[in-house]
């Protein structure tokens, strides 16, 4: 008989066992469902909030277009200085400088970054075939040294008259290189 009872009695506490957790998982999953429904309510409140406060946004139409209208000035008389006197001038570095001042205003996205990114990565891989095409005419067809080549062309690439400089001389390769000009 007291095995009988003693047997009872583990089988009731067990069930009150399992009644008290259960009733510990359900109050723990209707703190989670408050918790959840209040965070919606203030994910709401806020996004309410937003779409009240939304302006207008970003800068000043005005400010932009007399800023640009600054940096074309700069850009144009940069370009006729560049024209008329060469890389080199101070006064078409100075429009330069004052563009690459003017540009540190801008805030570009990032897409729009990646696209001016891959126009000059094109641009640059363009500039060194033609420097390439260029070498091999006056190295291959010319029979021009390389090391006279790269001496003479490094800081001449923009100079349409570098040639003339390299043909003045009595080396051998003067007269094969003149029928080519």
């Amino acid at each position: 008989r007291r095995k009988k009872k003693r047997k009872k009695k583990k089988k009731t506490k067990e069930r009150e066992k399992r009644k008290r957790t259960t009733t510990n998982q359900k109050k723990t999953k209707t703190k989670k469902r408050k918790r959840k429904k209040e965070e919606e309510e203030e994910e709401e409140e806020e996004e309410e909030e937003e779409e009240e406060d939304t302006g207008p946004t970003g800068p000043d139409l005005e400010e932009v277009a007399e800023h640009f209208t600054r940096l074309g000035k700069h850009h144009a008389k940069f370009i006729k200085l560049n024209d008329k006197h060469g890389p080199g001038n101070a006064k078409a570095q100075e429009h330069l400088d004052a563009m690459a001042v003017m540009f540190t205003y801008l805030k570009l996205p990032a897409k729009m970054v990646d696209h001016l990114v891959d126009r000059l990565r094109f641009a640059v891989s363009q500039t060194r075939e033609h420097e390439r095409a260029i070498m091999q005419m006056a190295v291959r067809q010319a029979k021009l040294p390389k090391t006279t080549f790269v001496r003479s062309f490094t800081g001449n690439e923009a100079n349409k008259h570098w040639l003339d400089s390299v043909l003045d001389g009595k080396q051998k390769w003067v007269l094969a290189h003149r029928e080519y000009t």
